[in-house]
């Protein structure tokens, strides 16, 4: 079954990121761990994932992607100015990580909002226009 919240997220894009003037990403975030499964050593240690030995002091690497930690589901471009938007259904609450990206886009001069539906986003990114004039 489908998440609610990226079928959201999917429509908006698909509203807001025909505009002009407008760039729309989506904005994948997460933790990976894995190991340099290319370096063979002489660890006992071996990759859960691959079988291969695991890099020199048998530790696993982690790696962050995406922007940055609680950073916002749509990043967008309008009309130059920067715009995010963390995509939520009704019901859904931002995390204390979304909320310090939000007031640190704010603090920046930049602008983040949360988005409850298409009509929402399709507001912000008026907002952006009018903002940027």
């Amino acid at each position: 079954m489908p998440n609610p919240e990226t079928e959201l997220q999917d429509d908006i894009r698909d509203a807001i990121g025909t505009l002009p003037g407008v760039i729309v990403w989506r904005n994948n975030t997460g933790l990976a761990t894995h190991c340099d499964c290319w370096r063979d050593c002489a660890t006992p240690q071996a990759c859960p994932s691959c079988g291969a030995r695991l890099a020199p002091r048998g530790q696993l690497r982690r790696v962050r992607y995406g922007l940055a930690v609680g950073s916002s589901d749509l990043i967008c471009c309008v009309d130059g100015a920067f715009l995010a938007g963390e995509v939520k259904t009704k019901g859904g609450r931002l995390s204390a990580d979304q909320r310090n990206f939000i007031a640190a886009v704010q603090r920046a001069g930049g602008r983040a909002e949360t988005w409850r539906s298409v009509e929402d986003a399709c507001a912000g990114v008026e907002g952006a226009r009018r903002w940027t004039k």
